[in-house]
């Protein structure tokens, strides 16, 4: 196999690959062996490590931004185990206060309904006691009209009882026979 084929290995680890700021020295591999890089005669670096130090800077970016989201997800767990038990107490608790507020409410109104249905039996009671009222009112005032109505008859029986001849159209028509 070529060194090509060995790098696009899936199997194989990948070889670390870190250069110090001086471009003389690099660490190349699995066990950390320093290898001097080369370099031109005037100390300036070829084309092709030039290349490898710009691969180098996205490799520390992705590094950096990977153990950013890291601390940033262990604080974000660890905030959130705190707050979410904190906040369900707070809940549960405003929930009871809640429900006993609720309840007091309730209590109330089945009390002031309680109320309204004893007032509506005493007024139904009343109205029952003003209708028997009435209704002997009415029985009695039928009495008395009957009274009223025989003493008139009697009046005018006696009128035609005292007068013999004038009056006796009226007195045949009046007096029972």
């Amino acid at each position: 196999m070529t060194p090509s084929q060995k790098a696009s290995d899936p199997l194989e680890a990948p070889k670390l690959e870190t250069c110090s700021p001086d471009p003389s020295t690099c660490l190349v591999g699995d066990k950390g062996t320093e290898t001097p890089s080369s370099t031109t005669t005037s100390g300036e670096m070829d084309s092709s490590q030039n290349s490898s130090l710009l691969k180098q800077k996205p490799r520390k970016i992705g590094y950096v931004l990977d153990w950013a989201v890291k601390v940033v997800s262990l604080i974000a767990a660890i905030l959130f185990g705190i707050w979410a038990p904190l906040s369900y107490r707070a809940t549960v608790d405003e929930s009871h206060s809640n429900d006993a507020a609720q309840q007091k409410v309730v209590n109330a109104m089945e009390s002031a309904n309680a109320q309204a249905s004893s007032a509506l039996d005493l007024q139904i009671s009343a109205l029952g006691l003003q209708q028997s009222a009435a209704k002997a009112q009415s029985a009695i005032l039928d009495d008395i009209g009957n009274r009223i109505a025989a003493m008139g008859q009697l009046s005018l029986v006696e009128f035609c009882l005292s007068q013999k001849v004038r009056w006796i159209f009226l007195c045949r028509s009046s007096v029972p026979a």
